[in-house]
């Protein structure tokens, strides 16, 4: 060949085209695969050759990346909200005794009160026996009742007004009587605070008789049902995240 002379560069584009028609990547997996693993936040596309096939591979590890750790904040907020707070729905029980009050300025009579007391948190419109009025707020609506009042089982009233029996808690955390309606066998009565607490019927005596209340909610460290399903779940939670990262980020087989 002479200097100067013209030399004709075959194209590649019938190749390529031959490539694509006859190409064994078309409608499976292809054989050869390239990972690209971004260097920021950007999204990479890059046009992959083999002498097999042409691929373009899409990288979106930035954008998983970014939805793990969403996913992640998430779960650690459940489980955060769930060791501190109540839902309002929770029901909890909590065990409740009472006797008679020689010191209270009411009635003197023999009182021997066991119970435990389901209470569920609400609010709503409630009637103050011992005060005498109604208000509305948020307090521990007594939902069941079983124990035992001198010998005789007791269970939950309905109650007069129709608004339903109810505790509170104080400053320091502790159960206080609000208005409580019961049956104890053949008798029915309530229990109610007018700065004393007191047990109105209930076979007791023949008027108001001064008790002295004690309710304790379940021992400090034990975790109520439904917060300790929220704890589960959110570890169950946080597994699978964490599962699930892994195999996104494991290299595909070449």
């Amino acid at each position: 060949r002479g200097e100067g002379d013209s030399v004709e560069v075959p194209t590649l584009e019938p190749l390529r085209d031959r490539q694509d028609s006859q190409s064994p990547c078309r409608g499976r997996r292809p054989a050869h695969r390239k990972r690209v693993v971004p260097q920021s936040d950007a999204a990479i596309n890059l046009l992959v050759t083999t002498y097999r096939c042409t691929l373009v591979a899409s990288s979106a590890q930035p954008v998983v990346r970014r939805k793990m750790k969403m996913k992640i904040a998430f779960a650690f907020a459940v489980l955060f909200f769930a060791t501190l707070t109540r839902a309002d729905s929770t029901q909890i029980t909590v065990d409740v005794t009472a006797t008679g009050c020689p010191q209270c300025p009411q009635q003197f009579a023999p009182v021997s009160l066991q119970a435990q007391f389901t209470v569920e948190q609400v609010t709503g419109t409630f009637f103050d026996s011992g005060f005498a009025y109604t208000f509305t707020g948020t307090v521990d609506e007594v939902v069941a009742i079983s124990g035992m009042l001198n010998g005789n089982a007791m269970t939950l009233a309905a109650a007069p007004y129709g608004d339903g029996s109810w505790l509170y808690v104080d400053g320091n955390g502790d159960f206080q009587l609000g208005t409580v309606y019961f049956n104890d066998g053949a008798y029915s009565g309530w229990l109610e605070n007018d700065g004393y607490s007191l047990l109105e019927g209930g076979g007791v005596g023949s008027g108001n008789t001064g008790i002295e209340w004690a309710a304790f909610d379940p021992p400090v460290g034990a975790p109520e049902p439904t917060t300790g399903a929220m704890l589960i779940a959110g570890l169950l939670g946080l597994l699978a995240i964490s599962r699930h990262r892994r195999e996104t980020e494991q290299p595909p087989d070449c």
